[in-house]
């Protein structure tokens, strides 16, 4: 398991595509936080503003901006970059040749998992780190104080929390379909336009869509009830995905 890792670490740190999205992630957020000084993101584009409820430059702070920093424009790079990490192993029959030396099916799926939020905890580091820069020089800096640090503190968890939740339903479709390209399509179908589709026509349904959630958590002021059932809701995905996801990939032939 330990070694699986590790090299999934390293096949990470010399992907060219993984160094590319991340780049795209980086000028993403630059623009988006940039843009956002013009009254608009260009993340709008991609489904979703950068602030959903906010308009000018002069109302976002920087923890606002932090927490737009994770938005659909990100969701949707990194949705691509999981479909393809994973679905190339497939395309070029690493997945046997793994499962050939004595690996453990099961094992192999949690090194998938981990090496997949690994990638995504560096993505968010640079979409976030990239919005810090931007919001120290152009956005308010509000007032600190112990409530203000630990409601973003738990803000920011639990939108991390359900990005999580997406990167393990990634991982769980691509060993699925089992290929790039088609990966890429059932992704961002089942994970962003039929969730989306479904909460506008059944208006019931959004409480339990991924992304509605993650819009409530744009501010630092955020209620009590949206951060325990976003905590809620991540975690019930996080947990379903990666226990089916394991079940079928231990299963099925490869």
């Amino acid at each position: 398991m330990k070694h699986l890792f590790k090299a999934e670490k390293i096949k990470l740190y010399y992907s060219k595509k993984f160094w590319i999205i991340a780049g795209v992630i980086a000028i993403l957020s630059i623009l988006n936080n940039t843009s956002y000084l013009f009254n608009g993101s260009l993340t709008s584009l991609l489904g979703g503003n950068l602030v959903k409820e906010t308009s000018e430059a002069n109302n976002i702070n920087i923890f606002s901006g932090l927490l737009g920093s994770i938005d659909d424009g990100f969701i949707t790079f990194l949705i691509i970059f999981v479909s393809i990490f994973i679905g190339k192993d497939f395309d070029l029959g690493m997945f046997k040749n793994i499962v050939s030396r004595g690996f453990n099916k099961k094992k192999i799926y949690i090194s998938k998992i981990f090496s997949s939020i690994y990638a995504t905890i560096i993505f968010l580091l640079i979409s976030m780190i990239c919005s810090l820069i931007i919001g120290l020089v152009f956005f308010q800096k509000p007032l600190v104080n112990t409530n203000i640090i630990v409601n973003f503190i738990e803000t920011i968890t639990i939108k991390i929390l359900l990005v999580f939740a997406i990167t393990s339903i990634s991982v769980l479709i691509t060993t699925i379909v089992r290929n790039v390209g088609y990966s890429i399509l059932t992704n961002l179908l089942v994970i962003r336009v039929i969730p989306s589709t479904l909460a506008m026509t059944f208006h019931s349904f959004s409480k339990y869509e991924i992304s509605n959630n993650m819009y409530k958590l744009i501010d630092i002021n955020t209620s009590s009830n949206i951060l325990i059932y976003g905590l809620v809701i991540s975690l019930v995905y996080i947990i379903l995905s990666n226990s089916i996801g394991m079940y079928i990939f231990a299963k099925n032939d490869l």
